[in-house]
């Protein structure tokens, strides 16, 4: 999460550097690099910060120290340019499958076998795209064994991911945004976090009770998907009141997966959202900032005698 500017200016004397920031805090920190008239200002992360500051007390008294803040002024700005959109693995573990937390499981408690559907096609040509497919049509996905190189509903399994960044928002934190233009029902990412029981997820609710953002998705009844601290970067789609994007469970070879999906054509550069539609809970409602002509106010659903 955004939090607001705090103006730490480290000009090219050396003699100013203030940073109000400590290592752990969780807003953002503006700085200013002031060489002469010409300035640049750029967002980074707390710890960053505490770095660059201890590195410029390091040198004040240092003889060549004016030479010495200008080599490292070049150097920290060259490298804050290359990472600034890169300051949201700050905090987060990102992994490539979900983590099994206290003995859970993601099994399908409905299915442990792989149907083989009926679809046919000429060699070459693609099947099981849409809901003439069995499984497509039950949200499983096809056996790589069985359904042949012409399948298209192998997507999890062959990690058929659709090219996206993060990227800084202006009032969500980060957002997750196309790299490339989308289709309508494309599968985008998976949504991987911790699998966690209920218990361990009423315990870190209540750890994170005054915390404004949350990642759980249920996976199934007393399973939980966590992507708090450890997740793909699935975890940063934001949500929006009219969104391209949705989220759906998928059986994937008897194991549940969490896809994101798009819901309509996504221009590339677009942001990519879903729809939360949170139920209220002990936490106050939290703000929408989606922007929307229809947007409803809140993340969660509301009663008019809530709204009130």
């Amino acid at each position: 999460m955004e939090g607001g500017w705090r103006d730490n200016r480290i000009n090219s004397t050396g003699n100013k550097y203030n940073c109000s920031a400590k290592p752990g805090c969780g807003s953002r920190v503006g700085i200013i690099f002031q060489v002469g008239t010409k300035s640049l200002k750029v967002s980074i992360s707390p710890i960053l910060t505490f770095r660059i500051t201890t590195v410029l007390a390091t040198l004040r008294g240092h003889p060549h120290h004016s030479l010495l803040c200008c080599t490292f002024y070049i150097t920290a700005i060259v490298s804050l340019l290359l990472r600034m959109d890169d300051d949201w693995k700050d905090g987060v573990e990102t992994i490539t499958k979900s983590i099994f937390v206290d003995g859970t499981d993601d099994r399908d408690p409905y299915s442990s076998e792989v149907t083989l559907c009926s679809c046919v096609s000429a060699p070459g040509k693609p099947k099981c795209f849409d809901e003439r497919c069995f499984n497509y049509a039950t949200q499983t996905e096809c056996s790589l064994d069985l359904c042949g190189p012409d399948c298209q509903n192998t997507s999890f399994q062959r990690r058929r991911f659709a090219k996206l960044e993060v990227k800084s928002t202006a009032k969500k934190g980060h957002g997750l945004f196309a790299a490339e233009p989308l289709t309508k029902g494309q599968f985008l990412y998976e949504y991987c976090g911790e699998i966690i029981p209920e218990k361990e997820l009423l315990r870190r609710q209540h750890a994170a009770r005054h915390e404004q953002h949350l990642y759980v998705m249920m996976l199934k009844e007393g399973i939980y998907v966590d992507a708090r601290f450890k997740a793909t970067i699935g975890r940063f789609i934001n949500h929006s009141c009219e969104p391209n994007a949705f989220v759906e469970i998928w059986s994937v070879r008897g194991h549940l997966r969490v896809g994101i999906f798009a819901s309509t054509d996504v221009a590339s550069g677009e942001e990519l959202s879903f729809d939360y539609k949170w139920d209220m809970s002990d936490r106050p409602p939290t703000r929408c900032h989606c922007g929307s002509v229809s947007c409803r106010g809140y993340l969660e659903l509301l009663t008019e005698e809530q709204l009130q």
